[in-house]
């Protein structure tokens, strides 16, 4: 049998979400990618979007950025856990790297955006650890 979804080996898929809200596509998978930590080019370190009323295979990247430097799984700033979604519709991904939680929302543009405020403190608190 066909998978109906394909990953990278060693993305290690953690968390995954059915989307309900309105700001994405109806039948929107998300799944929270860990990350690898024993291969020389790093996978994962991202979000992954599928839909499951198309018969795509493959996933789209819905956020990614968390590794600084794409060649060096050392230079991960979050790795994405689990995601949950709000009752506005945004999102709460967990990331055990640096211990803290970023929310995506879609803005009034058409693409999801991450929390400035959020991100900023993901960072100043990675550089302290």
């Amino acid at each position: 049998m066909a998978s109906a979804f394909e990953l990278p080996a060693h993305a290690a898929p953690l968390g995954i979400l059915y989307y309900s809200g309105s700001s994405l596509p109806s039948g929107t998978l998300l799944v929270a990618e860990h990350g690898s930590v024993t291969t020389k080019v790093p996978t994962g370190y991202r979000i992954s979007m599928m839909n499951a009323n198309n018969a795509q295979t493959n996933a789209t990247v819905f956020a990614d950025g968390f590794l600084l430097n794409n060649t060096n799984m050392n230079s991960a700033w979050a790795r994405p856990v689990d995601i949950i979604q709000m009752r506005d519709g945004s999102l709460l991904m967990s990331d055990d790297k640096g211990g803290s939680v970023i929310r995506f929302y879609k803005s009034s543009g058409t693409r999801a955006t991450i929390s400035w405020l959020t991100l900023i403190c993901c960072v100043l608190v990675g550089l302290m650890l």
